[in-house]
């Protein structure tokens, strides 16, 4: 570096100057460090307009996957905003693809309620394989 622009002050964005603050050998990254401190901002952002908040989008594991209910039946519900269509299937239902559609809402989560058997005890015992069929707009099946 000449000493030039040793002289030359460096102007530091308000948004990472506290840390900066704490670490001045931090300060030739601060462009990049501002920059991804705006990600991040904009995520957040992001996650309060639509997600209600960082810490609701963190606990999205509650809801996600497969859950027994107190009733014993079995919720399942998974992220495929590209999919058009969704079954679940598996050892439960003789490996029947078409049996179990699932319900897409408009932010492109797909879920499902399998009711308990007769018997009361869940449709989808425990150890059991299941999968699911994702259909996409080009027509294309995927099986996870």
């Amino acid at each position: 570096m000449s000493t030039e622009n040793k002289s030359q002050a460096v102007v530091i964005p308000p948004s990472v100057k506290g840390l900066v603050d704490i670490d001045p050998w931090l300060e030739p990254h601060v462009e990049e460090l501002a920059y991804r401190r705006k990600l991040a901002d904009d995520w957040i952002v992001k996650l309060n307009d639509t997600e209600g908040g960082i810490l609701k989008f963190a606990d999205s594991y509650k809801t996600l996957g497969l859950h027994v209910q107190k009733d014993n039946s079995i919720t399942y519900k998974e992220y495929a905003p590209n999919a058009v269509h969704a079954t679940l299937f598996g050892d439960f239902n003789n490996w029947q693809h078409d049996t179990h559609p699932m319900k897409k809402d408009d932010f492109g989560f797909f879920h499902i309620v399998v009711p308990p058997n007769a018997d009361g005890s869940p449709a989808i015992p425990h150890n059991s394989r299941v999968k699911i069929f994702l259909t996409l707009p080009d027509g294309q099946i995927l099986e996870s």
